[in-house]
This record gives C-alpha cells, sequence and structure tokens, in this order.
C-alpha cells in the first residue's frame, strides 16, 4: 500500500466486498461471480454410452483388417521359406548334378530301406547339417536309433499360419508344412497292391511317377520336358490335429516317409473337399479344420494320394522348379492343376 509515494508494509489489498440484502460486508471470491465460468458438470451418460459405442464399431470396423494384414504377413513367411526350400534344392543339384532322390531304398544293415526323402538330403543346403549327420545309417531313419534327429524341428520347415511349431507327433518326430510334388496322381505307378518296400527289385513293380520325387531315382533337372518355371516341386500342407491316440494323424512330418507327411500330389485340387488316402490308420478325418481323409486307408500306394493345404484363405503356396514361388486357388482348373504336376507329360525321360 502506498502512502504518500512509499510503500507501507503490512497492509494486504482488501478482500472483494459484497453486499447481500439483510447482510453487509460479506466475503466472496471474485470468481464466483463470473459469468463465464465453466459448467461445474461432467458427461452424461448418455454422452459416455454414444462414445462407447462409436468406439465399439471402429474397432469392429479395423478388427478384420489388422487380422487381414496379419495373415498376409504369414503368408509371406511361408512364401520365403518355400523359396528357402527351393534355393536348398537347386542347390543340391548344382552340387549332386541331380535333384535329390524322393526315397531311398538302399537296405540298412537290418534289411530294411533307409528311406530318406528329399527333405532329410537338403537339409545342408539349409544350414541344418548337423541334424542330418545326427542319422545313423546304419538304420532306417525312423528307427529308434534315430529318434533324436527326427525330433528336431527344421524352422524353414514351418508355416507360421498353421499350429505345427512346437509339436512333435507321438513324442518322436517334429511337425512340418511342406512336402515334395510325387506326380498328378498316386504316388507310385504301380505297387502290384503292396508297399514299396516290399516291392524292390521286383521287375513288375513301378516305383516311378509322372512328378518330380520318386523312389530309388533321381531327376535330372536339365531333362524337365514341360520346363522348370511350370512344373511344380513342393507346396504347402497341413500338420495333422492328432499328435497321439488312434487314429494317428502322420500329415505334416518331414521326417516320416509316407503319403502325406512329406509327399503330397495333384490328384485333388489345392485344399480339396476330397477325403486324402493314406495309410491304414495314419489319418483323422477332420474336415472341419480342412482335414479330410478317409480313415480306413489303403496298402496300394498306386492309390495313395494327399493334397496341397494351407490355412491361408486364398489358396496354397507352390514351388516351381526355376526357384519361383506361385500362390495357386483352390478353384484353379483341375487339368491345369495335374499339368504342373508332370515332368514331361510323357516326353522325353528326365530319368539319368
Amino acid at each position: 500500500m502506498r502512502s504518500g509515494g512509499k510503500i507501507v508494509k503490512g497492509h494486504k489489498k482488501p478482500p472483494h466486498i459484497v453486499h447481500v440484502r439483510g447482510k453487509r460486508n460479506q466475503t466472496s471470491p471474485a470468481w464466483k461471480h463470473n459469468r463465464f465460468r465453466p459448467p461445474l458438470h461432467g458427461f452424461t451418460l448418455v454422452e459416455l454410452l454414444v462414445v462407447i459405442a462409436i468406439i465399439g464399431i471402429l474397432v469392429a470396423m479395423l478388427l478384420p483388417a489388422v487380422q487381414a494384414a496379419r495373415e498376409a504377413a504369414r503368408r509371406m513367411q511361408c512364401q520365403n521359406n518355400l523359396k528357402q526350400v527351393g534355393l536348398a534344392i537347386l542347390n543340391f543339384e548344382s552340387d549332386r548334378g541331380t535333384l535329390p532322390m524322393g526315397w531311398d531304398g538302399t537296405p540298412d544293415t537290418r534289411g530294411w530301406p533307409q528311406e530318406r526323402m528329399a527333405t532329410h538330403l537338403i537339409l545342408p543346403f539349409l544350414e541344418e547339417a548337423e541334424v542330418l549327420s545326427m542319422f545313423d545309417e546304419r538304420y532306417r531313419v525312423i528307427a529308434i536309433e534315430n529318434k533324436l534327429p527326427m525330433m528336431q524341428q527344421i524352422s524353414v520347415y514351418i508355416c507360421p499360419s498353421d499350429d505345427a511349431a512346437g509339436r512333435l507327433w507321438f513324442d518322436v518326430i517334429s511337425r512340418s508344412n511342406y512336402a515334395m510334388c510325387w506326380g498328378s496322381n498316386g504316388i507310385v505307378l504301380n505297387t502290384l497292391g503292396g508297399a514299396r518296400w516290399n516291392m524292390q527289385g521286383n521287375p513288375d513293380a513301378d516305383l516311378t511317377n509322372d512328378g518330380p520325387f520318386y523312389c530309388n531315382k533321381a531327376v535330372l533337372l536339365s531333362k524337365v520336358g514341360d520346363g522348370t518355371s511350370k512344373t511344380a516341386l513342393a507346396a504347402e500342407i497341413l500338420a495333422g490335429k492328432v499328435d497321439n491316440g488312434s487314429p494317428y494323424d502322420a500329415r505334416g512330418l518331414w521326417a516320416w516317409p509316407n503319403t502325406g507327411s512329406c509327399i503330397y500330389t495333384h490328384r485333388n485340387t489345392p485344399n480339396s473337399s476330397a477325403a486324402d488316402e493314406m495309410w491304414p490308420g495314419e489319418c483323422a478325418n477332420m474336415p472341419e479344420h480342412n482335414l479330410p481323409c478317409t480313415t480306413g486307408g489303403v496298402a496300394d500306394e498306386s492309390i495313395q494320394h494327399a493334397a496341397a493345404r494351407s490355412r491361408h484363405s486364398v489358396g496354397v503356396n507352390v514351388l516351381f522348379g526355376d526357384g519361383h514361388v506361385g500362390l495357386y486357388r483352390d478353384d484353379v482348373d483341375l487339368d491345369v492343376w495335374r499339368a504342373l504336376a508332370t515332368i514331361n507329360g510323357g516326353e522325353e525321360s528326365a530319368l539319368p
């Protein structure tokens, strides 16, 4: 407070004085009399419900887009894995001069065929040489002596769209999602109604087919008459849902040398509703999981077949002989699909 031009200490600014009728000299904060003061209430219940409803609508609209983006990323990873498989096959061919053998019937010390598949033979070219070295060549690949390598999960053989990762079939063989193409129909031409390992050396049996992989023979890539860009080498498959119990499901097993495990054919179109025909007891019929099959099965491998399958809503990824990967829809023309599985359409032999 100033007094005669000087500041006098000890005096405070008097409070705002409000004169109320009947009551004098009562004090009141000045802001209470500001007619532009903000309202004292918050959101009403109706306003909150409207906001929540709008958020719910936005989430409902965005969720399918987010899920579609995630699936697109998973599908791309599946394609990249299949490309790695293709590079491994082509590097094997550059090193050995032929494609890997589809099935090796060389006898082991017990007289059984060793049964190494193309999925085994390309392991060194997938930086998995250590896994291949674990196999004891004195015994067939599915002998109990080879349990440890069979348990190893090969990361390149796993498609993230499926649930194969981390699963073991009967606690022995790891699951997988890729298989080699064994032609346009059954996996062999004629096993005389029996198993291929019982037909070794039988001149009346024909263990070949019209595809790039089959028994005891290695195909020369240079003699694929249909052209490498038009010849399927491998494709996606689904891992069976039943790991233990009966009937068990042996579909999607990289180290199990049977139909549906690491062998598929083009008898039926991708993700076909037609049942896969496999060994007796080796599949559980689950159409609801896109895994239909004939549970009775047949021992005649000229009849056995298993379709390419995936969890993608648009089709399956297919690897071709020139290394490229293409996506084929479920409704692809059957004749075209079968033609993609043949190496020369019955023309010049592709055998060495």
